[in-house]
């Protein structure tokens, strides 16, 4: 839970506390978060790792019968590219 609070009610809270507890080890990181360090630090959320899918190679069967259905590199790249993504996201 965080609580935000202008400067001015921060600086009104920190007397009200340095009042009640002079010596108090809160009314010193409240001072100290005033001065500009950081009150709490949380550590950050942990990051959801997606598993990897094992990527699936088109065999050498598979590259050559690409290959003789064209013959034409430009059109083979397409071909190849277009098996690829077939196998690989479906």
């Amino acid at each position: 839970m965080t609580i935000e609070l202008a400067r001015g009610e921060a600086e009104e809270l920190l007397n009200i506390l340095r009042m009640v507890y002079s010596n108090h080890e809160l009314t010193k990181i409240i001072s100290n978060r005033l001065a500009g360090d950081v009150l709490i630090e949380f550590p950050p959320e942990p990051v959801e790792e997606k598993p990897v899918a094992e990527w699936k190679e088109l065999s050498t069967a598979e590259i050559k019968a690409l290959w003789n259905v064209t013959k034409k590199p430009s059109e083979f790249a397409s071909l190849l590219l277009a098996k690829v993504k077939e196998k690989n996201y479906e």
